[in-house]
């Protein structure tokens, strides 16, 4: 681990009185652009965003690990400044128009059941394309019910 994230991780670890033996599963940043990763990032620090979607297949033919169940995961900036540590609390993995809509709501504040399906669809078909999938109206979701636990809101 490098030692800015190692340094933050320890700082979670020390100041949240979590065992040192947890596990750090991830490190990941949100959004396209550094527009989009402040807005995601703002939610999720000010606890509006408790949800995260994924796409089954991207993880399959990439051969990755899956968000579990009490995985940790550090959230980044748009260039790799750690910024907070996420919980899952659940998981939840449907067909993509058979989520329900308070996780849709939780994964986009906000949002309509249709502009969430929408715009999933739009990114989920881009995946597709790079990622060497088919994608499909009822494409599996893995839906990751996150909570804040470093830094404290």
């Amino acid at each position: 681990m490098e030692d800015i994230y190692g340094d933050f991780w320890q700082a979670f670890l020390e100041e949240t009185g979590t065992p040192e033996t947890t596990v750090l599963e991830n490190y990941t940043y949100f959004g396209g652009s550094e527009e989009e990763s402040v807005r995601v990032l703002e939610q999720l620090l000010s606890g509006e965003k408790t949800a995260i979607s994924h796409c089954i297949p991207a993880y399959l033919t990439k051969k990755q690990r899956m968000p579990r169940e009490d995985d940790y995961t550090m959230v980044t900036d748009f260039y790799g400044n750690p910024c907070c540590i996420l919980h899952t609390t659940g998981v939840t993995i449907a067909p993509m128009p058979e989520l329900p809509e308070e996780l849709m709501q939780a994964d986009v504040p906000g949002c309509t059941r249709e502009d969430w399906l929408r715009d999933r669809a739009a990114e989920y078909e881009k995946l597709a394309e790079k990622g060497g999938f088919h994608f499909h109206s009822e494409i599996p979701v893995l839906m990751e019910t996150v909570e804040l636990v470093y830094p404290a809101e």
